[in-house]
């Protein structure tokens, strides 16, 4: 692509376009769909400072069937307000069936079969990485566009296309693997899990059932189809493995993440003023914004509540409002003469969130600020103190508001300030652990936060891992 105002995306996961893609196209840095938004987030910003503060003319997107270009093609049109975004039809699949009808008129017009004909027409290269057998049938192999080998094996380097999953079922995380390490480990990711694997052949069904039972948690990667950027590191040493980064996991001896413990926990927890217009609110969010997973989960709502009635604040601040939810649930937590102030710098998101603030039975307790963090914290007068702060904004500034909110007084003496997310979907420890990529800028900010924050003698903190990590935070 020549017209550098056009940006090309390839929205699919990172073990996708390893092993096939467009030539030129920008790859979305993610491990799972549900990072995508925060990673498009940082291309945008990155691609503004590239071109004098300039959204791009137009984005070109694709992914294997359509259904994430549509996701992303909503968010960058009502979210980021791009207009010109063109979808590739059908996604990869449906190119794929344009490569075979193209070859076939052409082997036609020939009078004879050309294997070179799909090489020449194809701006694919490799392979289309298929997980729900979609393309079965379509062609002679099911994933190959091009006999164009990208990927790299995961254990020796070696050029390789072929994606397994770990042959230790405990682990079952998704490499890259040539047919010699296949051999070599067998079909295991580290000497490790080749160890584990042959000594659970050995074991009777019953024994593996229960030895699986007892060792499963310890060998289960953080996300299992990120697996081949750990590869390196948990081959260096068993110990590797024992790592637990949800509650579920965790805690999971008097823990069970299930949907009925959750309602049940909810349930039988203090129910809020405003709970069905949470409840309303939630379902609205859900079918309105593409963000929707941004929503503090219905229990950490109920917390903040308690947090702020618990500590009788009387000012309580939001930094991040998103869709309202959050906010709803401090104000609540609120004596009647409390107040909240809940920024956030995006404005539809904002004038969605005051609809129902404007329903709440807290409504007037509610200012709703349409500001950057920073520049609101900076606004403010001298000795102007909050009781409560709650922080979930840009994540890669967390550190620059917990320096700003400590240097200019602004929380009181007795006060908490909440940061969310903190574990961030259990990357953060990978990443401090040295079993994540660089490239995981997110992970990478909140790990240096974090110990920050540790070290810092002003303050004293917990890290306490519910929902995706909080950090509580009060001054010495």
């Amino acid at each position: 692509m020549d017209d550098s105002s056009t940006l090309v995306l390839d929205v699919r996961n990172f073990y996708e376009h390893e092993i096939g893609r467009f030539d030129g196209a920008t790859r979305i840095m993610v491990d799972t769909f549900r990072d995508t938004f925060d990673a498009l987030d940082e291309i945008l910003d990155q691609h503004e400072k590239e071109h004098d503060g300039q959204k791009p003319k137009e984005v070109m997107m694709y992914c294997t069937g359509g259904i994430r270009c549509e996701k992303v093609g909503a968010y960058l049109t009502q979210y980021k307000g791009i207009s010109n975004v063109q979808k590739l039809h059908g996604g990869i699949v449906n190119y794929m069936r344009f490569l075979k009808e193209q070859r076939q008129a052409a082997m036609d017009a020939r009078g004879h079969s050309d294997d070179a004909v799909e090489e020449e027409f194809s701006l694919f290269k490799g392979k289309n990485f298929v997980f729900d057998q979609r393309c079965v049938g379509e062609l002679t192999e099911s994933e190959e566009v091009t006999d164009d080998v990208l990927g790299r094996c995961s254990q020796c380097g070696e050029s390789c296309n072929h994606h397994i999953n770990c042959s230790n079922v405990m682990c079952g995380g998704l490499i890259l693997q040539c047919s010699k390490c296949a051999s070599n480990f067998l079909g295991a990711c580290s000497e490790a899990c080749k160890q584990e694997f042959i000594k659970m052949n050995a074991m009777t069904m019953k024994q593996q059932k229960e030895y699986r039972k007892q060792q499963a948690t310890r060998w289960m990667p953080p996300i299992p189809n990120a697996l081949s950027k750990h590869v390196s590191k948990r081959s260096r040493a068993r110990n590797l493995h024992a790592r637990h980064f949800t509650i579920s996991r965790s805690l999971n001896k008097s823990i069970d993440d299930t949907e009925l413990q959750n309602r049940y926990v909810y349930n039988q927890s203090s129910a809020l003023t405003d709970d069905e217009l949470l409840r309303k609110l939630r379902e609205e969010t859900t079918r309105t914004w593409p963000k929707a997973e941004q929503l503090v989960d219905e229990m950490q709502g109920k917390l903040l509540s308690f947090l702020v009635q618990t500590t009788q604040a009387q000012r309580v601040l939001e930094i991040g409002c998103f869709t309202g939810y959050s906010a709803l649930c401090l104000a609540n937590g609120l004596a009647f003469d409390g107040s909240l102030v809940t920024c956030d710098i995006d404005a539809a998101t904002m004038q969605f969130a005051q609809t129902f603030f404007d329903q709440s039975l807290r409504a007037s307790q509610i200012t709703a600020v349409n500001q950057d963090g920073l520049e609101y914290l900076s606004s403010l007068p001298d000795q102007h103190q909050f009781d409560f702060i709650f922080v979930d904004a840009n994540k890669r500034k967390y550190r620059a508001y917990y320096d700003f909110i400590l240097e200019h007084n602004l929380l009181h003496p007795s006060g908490l300030l909440v940061f969310d997310n903190t574990l961030f979907r259990g990357r953060v420890a990978a990443f401090a652990g040295g079993l994540s990529s660089n490239k995981e800028r997110i992970a990478r900010s909140l790990a240096e936060f974090n110990s920050y924050v540790t070290q810092d003698p002003r303050t004293s903190q917990v890290v306490m891992p519910l929902w995706d990590g909080l950090t509580l935070v009060r001054l010495k």
